[in-house]
């Protein structure tokens, strides 16, 4: 056996590990947060393979491709959700999600300034702060149209929070660590 299938074995052992203990602190109050992605679809495998009654829940946001949404609709299974507001609809009232979550924060609140926001705007602009605004993303703070952070909350969040409250389940989600800062501090992986 090669060294790269013992790594992958283990990672899977690994896994099921984390599923199976996670399946029992929820005393299997628990659903599949599915999005047709890679990510995603290998958990579906894992999971289902362990635990076949588990719901699979889809949000389309409305944003997903053909490809995508042609994918799920193969896995007869899933349970689809919908968001209260679509995508456009977000983008007419409150502007457009920019770079990343964090810099559209940084640029929304740079725009339009108060009392509450004050401190973080100091940072934000402060040369010497670790968590500035970087100098490539501050002529976007001049521009007339708008900069939210309100997307993934209405277009994802919101309804899976929905879905939580009306079941009591609790979501398994397939993410990559290395697909952001912040979600490689706070995933414990192997």
């Amino acid at each position: 056996m090669s060294s790269e299938t013992r790594r992958l074995r283990n990672k899977i052992r690994l896994a099921k590990g984390y599923i199976r203990d996670f399946y029992d602190a929820m005393g299997g109050q628990v659903y599949i947060s599915f999005s047709g992605g890679k990510d995603s679809t290998v958990l579906r495998h894992l999971i289902l393979s362990m635990y076949p009654n588990t719901p699979v829940v889809f949000c389309n946001t409305t944003n997903e491709t053909e490809d995508i949404l042609n994918y799920v609709k193969q896995h007869k299974d899933t349970i689809w959700l919908t968001p209260k507001q679509g995508f456009v609809s977000i983008i007419k009232e409150n502007g457009f999600p920019l770079v990343s979550k964090v810099v559209a924060r940084k640029l929304k609140d740079l725009k339009n300034p108060t009392n509450a926001n004050a401190k973080s705007r100091a940072n934000w602009l402060n040369e010497d702060s670790a968590f500035r605004l970087t100098k490539k993303w501050r002529f976007l703070v001049d521009q007339e149209f708008g900069i939210t952070t309100k997307c993934c909350e209405v277009l994802k969040k919101e309804p899976f929070r929905r879905y939580e409250k009306e079941t009591g389940n609790k979501p398994y989600t397939g993410v990559m660590a290395e697909e952001s800062q912040n979600r490689s501090t706070k995933i414990r992986w192997c």
